[in-house]
């Protein structure tokens, strides 16, 4: 069995739109940097007012920042809707292949 360091994962929105990313973490840790639960519960409960937790959010991550603008989405927002795409064992064959997946 092969332990492969780094992970190309995609993102994928209900409203079609995707997102792909990179890690050298485990993937649930680096799903959860995304956007954090609470985070999402403050956009369903609170749409139009931008809070701290949703600002910081939107800072760290791509995702976030789509699903704060989303409401739609951040409510089918689901962590199956992460998954891993390709493995590897290089920095620069992840940064190769994150380029050639976001092309």
């Amino acid at each position: 069995m092969s332990f492969w360091l780094y992970k190309l994962y995609k993102f994928n929105c209900s409203c079609e739109k995707s997102y792909i990313g990179q890690t050298s973490r485990h993937i649930n840790t680096r799903i959860e940097e995304h956007l954090l639960v609470y985070a999402l519960k403050l956009i369903d409960k609170e749409p139009e007012i931008k809070t701290t937790a949703t600002e910081n959010a939107s800072k760290r991550s791509s995702v976030a920042e789509h699903l704060i603008n989303n409401r739609d989405g951040a409510r089918k927002y689901d962590i199956s809707r992460f998954r891993i795409i390709h493995h590897c064992n290089s920095v620069f064959d992840l940064v190769k292949l994150e380029a050639i997946f976001i092309c």
